[in-house]
């Protein structure tokens, strides 16, 4: 999913749904300053124009 614009309302959505636990972002993919987030506890609620998240 694209997450920029909604980062910090899909956050909380996955922390009452129980999914936040399961849940990675990239940042920047492919570019020099790539950032991946194994937690979202470590994500900034306004993340870049290019993060993307994988929710399992």
């Amino acid at each position: 999913m694209k997450a920029r614009r909604s980062l910090a309302d899909t956050k909380r959505i996955l922390r009452e749904e129980g999914t936040f636990d399961g849940a990675e972002l990239v940042e920047d993919c492919g570019l020099p300053g790539e950032r991946v987030y194994r937690s979202l506890d470590d994500v900034p609620d306004r993340g870049s124009y290019f993060s993307t998240m994988v929710v399992r």
